[in-house]
């Protein structure tokens, strides 16, 4: 019998086999990178197969993400957010250098962005989280992202994904 890949296998594979949603059928993958042995092919094919569905979910919610970052706001809101640190970075450099030429302030203030693209503010934070090396904030910040994705309020999410990072570092301190 063949396992079952938790998740993080799943994303291993995705990302090393360059699986796919086959497009013509969303109900089918394609992968682009088979290992070169026959007998290994064979048994990368079985194992794929017997987690297809669990593949797929991982894809389409990959998809889903993309999306919701396009709509959220989110890349707006880094943007703004580069902006503001270039030009505090150019300041800082017009002041060490002794230089009288400000530098050009960004055209709007980061502020603004997230005033106006409250759920780009919200991904963008537990993006951070899910993001980090510590896998447990990472898990944290996977599932809210998730639960963000889905549609559930961004600030109770984002709050009670601290409160959980909050509890689970407590308990990570304590266990060492």
């Amino acid at each position: 019998m063949t396992r079952k890949l938790d998740r993080y296998e799943i994303e291993m594979k995705i990302d090393a086999r360059h699986i796919s949603i086959y497009e013509p059928d969303p109900t089918k993958i394609q992968v682009l990178y088979w290992p070169i042995d026959e007998n290994d092919k064979a048994k990368e094919m079985e194992l794929i197969r017997a987690n297809k569905a669990a593949i797929l979910e991982v894809l389409h919610e990959r998809e889903n993400i993309k999306k919701f970052e396009e709509e959220s706001g989110y890349k707006k809101v880094l943007a703004a957010r580069q902006a503001n640190m270039d030009y505090l970075r150019q300041v800082g450099e017009m002041a060490d250098l002794g230089t009288s030429v400000a530098p050009k302030a960004p055209e709007v203030e980061p502020e603004e962005v997230e005033k106006e693209y409250p759920l780009g503010v919200a991904y963008a934070t537990l993006k951070v989280m899910a993001d980090s090396e510590n896998i447990s904030k990472s898990d944290i910040g996977q599932a809210a992202i998730l639960r963000l994705v889905n549609g559930e309020d961004p600030k109770k999410v984002v709050m009670e994904a601290k409160e959980e990072w909050r509890r689970e570092a407590g308990r990570l301190v304590e266990n060492n």
